[in-house]
């Protein structure tokens, strides 16, 4: 077992009906004798999310699944298994903040012998972004709605102790009230805990830079940072999605350099008094910033009216995230490491931008001049977008860092047959099996130093499937 010894619970299928504890399953046949998989609902950075039907009461729930192996997501992204102190913190914080206050609950813990399953109540309007998309209108007395919701879930975690470091709307899930919206906060994979006299900095890097505030940006902040969250989504939600260079403005130069620019630019119409009131606290610098419990007593809450019609963000949200994905996977797919790391080198640091970020034109730019090799590339990207200095993206080359290296030109030796004597001993005691391992070396797509087109090692390293009868899978092995 992984985690379930050290968070507590039950560790067995017996008494499983009494209530939600958490349970150990040997193999997930055993598990889908309890719950019932469905359909995909959205992924992290290491976690898949399904929805699940518990078969007793035919309830459904959300299963937040970690797998413990590497694996590959289905926009090809490289997942590592994430260190087990992170994952028994994200459980003991949802614990601790009990499912009140606007904060998604835990229902359970389920593990397996390759994942730990996370059991919450399923939100069925999706995210935010995703849900203001499906909605006939969209108002200023929806907007403050919503704010109250989120704002009051992060109240309630400063209240607990608890920094969330990643308040964006794709962490902002709709549930239906009385056939109500209303916003959960959830994903506590990036929160931590900080001392009872609020003074703890923070230098670990979270959340994304878009929703961010500037001392995040320099990895020197503390709780009130999630304050500057709230800011920006109330921002985007009465305002209209901001561009590259709106964010740079706002940080740069704080919310009337911002309104100034809109007003010059855009002709967007001045906010009311109220809510310009409410903007300039929560986007204010560190020391003058209000707390989330401070916000929710403005005025703009109970002025806001719902005849006044807002312009519909989720649109222009929706396509920034899927150009952001777009381009990342474009630059691992059409780029060796060598012409990424190039590329890389290549672009010229924007003014006012956090680490690793970059505007998409700065990113074309560069795969311009990296000649031939960064051509079909450059022509995707520019495709994406028809004024790319205006979209903001988040660690462009991620993922065309962990694209495996070219292979090499000579084919690799054939083992000797001591070493493929000792291979076969050594997978086979690892499984507990005579039975031989699945083969992998000879996988469709096998290269030398990667993955298989399965998503299974090959190259050096030897891997077990789960065996038939249930049995946990092996580690992976050297063998040469």
């Amino acid at each position: 077992m992984w985690l379930l010894r050290r968070v507590g619970g039950l560790c067995c299928t017996a008494d499983l009906y009494r209530d939600e504890a958490d349970v150990w399953y040997s193999s997930r046949i055993q598990l889908e004798i309890d719950y019932e998989p469905g359909e995909k609902l959205g992924e992290g950075s290491y976690a898949v999310v399904r929805a699940v039907r518990r078969r007793r009461d035919g309830a459904r729930l959300a299963a937040k699944r970690i797998s413990k192996r590497l694996t590959i997501s289905d926009d090809n992204v490289l997942w590592a298994a994430p260190a087990e102190q992170k994952i028994r913190r994200e459980i003991e914080i949802l614990r601790l903040l009990g499912g009140q206050g606007r904060c998604l609950g835990l229902v359970g813990v389920l593990e397996t012998s390759d994942a730990l399953l996370m059991l919450t109540p399923l939100c069925a309007g999706g995210d935010l972004m995703r849900h203001l998309a499906r909605a006939k209108h969209f108002t200023e007395a929806d907007a403050s709605r919503f704010f109250r919701d989120f704002c009051g879930a992060v109240a309630h975690c400063h209240r607990r102790r608890v920094a969330h470091r990643d308040v964006k709307p794709e962490n902002l899930l709709v549930t239906y009230e009385r056939r109500r919206p209303a916003v959960v906060l959830a994903d506590f994979g990036s929160a931590a805990r900080f001392a009872a006299d609020g003074t703890e900095r923070f230098r670990r890097e979270c959340g994304s830079p878009f929703w961010s505030s500037p001392e995040v940006w320099a990895r020197d902040y503390d709780h009130r940072g999630d304050v500057y969250s709230c800011g920006v989504v109330l921002l985007v939600l009465t305002r209209g999605m901001l561009s590259g260079d709106e964010v740079r403005t706002l940080h740069g130069g704080g919310l009337a350099a911002l309104l100034r620019l809109q007003r010059t630019f855009t002709r967007r119409a001045e906010p009311s008094a109220d809510l310009r009131d409410l903007l300039e606290a929560l986007l204010a610098p560190e020391a003058a910033r209000a707390s989330a419990a401070d916000a929710l007593r403005s005025q703009w809450l109970t002025a806001a009216r719902g005849d006044r019609h807002l312009a519909n963000p989720a649109a222009a949200a929706l396509r920034l995230r899927a150009t952001e994905r777009a381009a990342r996977v474009a630059l691992s797919t059409l780029l060796d490491r060598a012409a990424a790391a190039a590329a890389e080198a290549l672009v010229e640091p924007t003014p006012g931008l956090p680490p690793d970020c970059a505007l998409l034109g700065d990113v074309i730019r560069s795969l311009a001049r990296l000649g031939a090799a960064g051509a079909r590339a450059r022509g995707v990207l520019a495709d994406l977008e028809r004024d790319p200095d205006l979209v903001l993206v988040h660690a462009p080359f991620v993922l065309a860092r962990l694209s495996a290296p070219p292979p090499r030109e000579e084919p690799a030796a054939p083992l000797s047959p001591e070493k493929r004597c000792h291979s076969s001993d050594a997978l086979s005691s690892l499984s507990g099996s005579s039975r031989s391992a699945p083969g992998r070396r000879g996988a469709p797509g096998a290269g030398v130093h990667g993955l298989s087109m399965d998503g299974t090692f090959s190259g050096h390293a030897g891997i077990f499937l789960e065996d038939l009868d249930g049995s946990p899978s092996a580690r992976p092995v050297e063998v040469a």
